[in-house]
């Protein structure tokens, strides 16, 4: 449970030393509880309080990164479920889902590049492409699909159950950064393995966390 700024402030020094660039120690609490400033900010929290801290305000949702230059994408970090409690800290982004068997793929790839257009001051475009492996292609198949795709630019999330298959796409792609989303119960040993060695995110089927 997240911890009140009252709660806060009975951990910290109360020296109003001002050098975490708040007035008061209350007012520096005021702001940690509000997620407006690290509690790394005080210099002389004790290393207990300081742990007690961390655990309690880390956001839930862990932060990652996807993608690489212009195309790389911060996601999660969030201290809340939804938008009308808080503003997000990372952004929703737009991705479009392509199956590896689908008889229009070039045409949706192709279709993906021309959504792009401003709203309101802010540039609205597919920024993801969510490749499915459709569980019938062979491990080059898909690979070959992936490769395509990864032409376009836009940060990769491979939809790959099958270990053989996502090695064999991450062959072509990990520099990209993709997120492989593939880890279940029957496979999450190898799936962590398989996307460590590659450095790249990993999301797990049924449970709200991507390692």
């Amino acid at each position: 449970m997240a911890l009140k700024g009252l709660d806060i402030f009975k951990l910290t020094p109360k020296t109003n030393c001002k050098e975490c660039g708040s007035p008061t120690c209350m007012a520096f609490a005021m702001k940690v509880a509000q997620g407006a400033v690290d509690i790394t900010k005080c210099p002389h929290m004790s290393d207990d309080a300081l742990a007690t801290l961390s655990e309690a305000t880390a956001p839930p949702m862990k932060t990652i990164k996807a993608g690489t230059g212009d195309a790389e994408y911060t996601l999660g970090g969030e201290t809340v479920l939804f938008r009308h409690e808080k503003t997000y800290v990372s952004k929703s982004r737009y991705a479009v889902s392509v199956s590896c068997c689908e008889e229009n793929m070039d045409a949706k790839l192709e279709a993906a590049k021309t959504v792009d257009y401003d709203r309101i001051g802010e540039r609205m475009h597919v920024e993801m492409l969510y490749l499915d492996y459709c569980g019938g292609c062979t491990p080059e198949g898909y690979a070959e699909f992936v490769k395509k795709a990864a032409e376009s630019g836009k940060t990769l999330v491979l939809n790959c159950t099958n270990v053989d298959v996502a090695k064999a796409a991450l062959d072509v792609c990990k520099d990209s950064k993709p997120i492989l989303d593939g880890a279940d119960a029957s496979n999450y040993e190898a799936m962590s393995k398989l996307a460590t060695e590659a450095g790249v995110v990993l999301g797990v089927r049924g449970a709200d966390i991507i390692v």
